[in-house]
């Protein structure tokens, strides 16, 4: 909602920049399109079959590269949040616009800085649904192995520290660490 809001008056009264919009929403959009039209469909499908196909380990292994494109995020993360502070205070239409936009119940009325979060955390989360998963698996179920396959999990370099002590979404930048643990303290 934020994007196509800010795209619109980006485009139509140029207020500001459509790279700004850009540059915060880094490659959101093809996140979406991936979770849309490809993992959903995918796991809701499965979840229709169970009885017949009790599994996702191959879902999730078939699917796992694309998981990549949250790291483009993940590191643009500090210039998104920048952006976004940098351009609230240059342009009032552009915090308007936010403003707005946080009011309208699609967004719970949670800032733009929380809604940014939430493709840093789903990783974090599909690993630790999958870690349970296993978990609750049975002995011996033939899920296991595609489940706990090394190409499901992405590259680590690519996101948020799970190494670091006190804190399981401790993150790499300061900044998005600080965001984190803002939107996990709320």
């Amino acid at each position: 909602v934020f994007c196509a809001r800010l795209l619109e008056e980006a485009r139509n009264r140029s207020s500001f920049p459509a790279d700004v919009v850009h540059g915060i929403f880094s490659n959101i959009c093809s996140i979406y399109c991936f979770h849309q039209q490809f993992l959903l469909p995918e796991l809701e499908k499965r979840m229709e079959e169970w009885d017949r196909y009790p599994r996702i380990g191959d879902i999730l292994q078939k699917l796992a590269p694309f998981l990549k494109m949250y790291g483009e995020y993940v590191k643009n993360f500090d210039r998104a949040v920048e952006l976004v502070n940098t351009w609230t205070e240059r342009s009032t239409q552009f915090k308007v616009i936010i403003h707005e936009v946080q009011k309208e119940e699609a967004c719970g009325n949670l800032t733009l800085q929380h809604h940014m979060l939430e493709p840093v955390q789903r990783i974090p989360r599909y690993e630790l649904l999958l870690k349970d998963y296993l978990l609750k698996l049975p002995h011996g179920s033939p899920d296991s192995k595609d489940a706990q396959s090394e190409c499901v999990y992405p590259d680590p370099a690519l996101l948020p520290d799970t190494d670091s002590p006190g804190s399981d979404l401790s993150c790499r930048s300061p900044k998005l660490n600080s965001q984190v643990q803002l939107s996990i303290d709320m």
